[in-house]
């Protein structure tokens, strides 16, 4: 073999691994960061400026530190701890003891993400009650009572949720299929400098921007 062969096969061969390499290269996806700023730049109007100042996930945790969320979730809480309360100590058939069983085990451990797991649960407590029929006059009264209050604390709670495109029913985030972020930006035009909030939900895996609504 002559010198030039063995030249050209190691040239060759040369190619061949810059070329795997390359193929082997992984793609690094976009962060969220990038992907709502990208969104953003790609809706601005001529001459308008963007500048981003924090991008915050919305979870359990977050959602839980605004008091306007915490407040009427506690509100819940306290309702169903009274309701219980109201409910115990009395004869009813085995599958209302069933119930009330299962509604103290739910509140021991409620969460905000199971509040529509124990919606269903005591809609079904409350079917069989009624059709038992156990409750005295005075009993029902405070029951109904705090049954007002567990409704008001769920529409308070939702209507809060709902400043983040989320309600009671759309709070399970490990199993969700989209990602949400509260994003605070600037954005400034001959007009003047304005602050601007927005809430970004996007597809878990491409981190593509599905929906945008702007906090007021």
């Amino acid at each position: 073999m002559n010198k030039k062969t063995l030249g050209n096969l190691l040239l060759i061969g040369l190619f061949l691994v810059l070329g795997l390499t390359i193929i082997e290269l992984p793609t690094k996806p976009d962060s969220v960061q990038e992907k709502i700023s990208t969104f953003i730049l790609d809706n601005l109007e001529d001459k308008v400026v963007y500048t981003p100042l924090d991008f915050q996930e919305v979870n359990e945790s977050f959602l839980l530190s605004k008091a306007e969320v915490s407040e009427p979730f506690q509100v819940f809480q306290d309702s169903i701890s009274k309701q219980l309360e109201i409910l115990k100590g009395r004869s009813y058939s085995s599958d209302l003891n069933q119930l009330l069983l299962e509604a103290e085990s739910h509140y021991a451990t409620l969460r905000l993400n199971q509040l529509s797991d124990y919606l269903t649960l005591d809609a079904r407590l409350k079917r069989h009650l009624k059709k038992e029929g156990k409750l005295d006059k005075i009993s029902l009264h405070k029951l109904s009572l705090e049954q007002a209050r567990m409704s008001e604390g769920i529409n308070d709670l939702n209507a809060a949720l709902g400043n983040y495109n989320l309600s009671i029913f759309s709070l399970n985030f490990e199993l969700s299929e989209t990602i949400i972020y509260l994003h605070n930006f600037q954005l400034s035009d001959s007009k003047g400098l304005r602050n601007q909030q927005g809430v970004f939900e996007l597809d878990r895996k491409s981190r593509d921007v599905v929906s945008f609504k702007e906090v007021i």
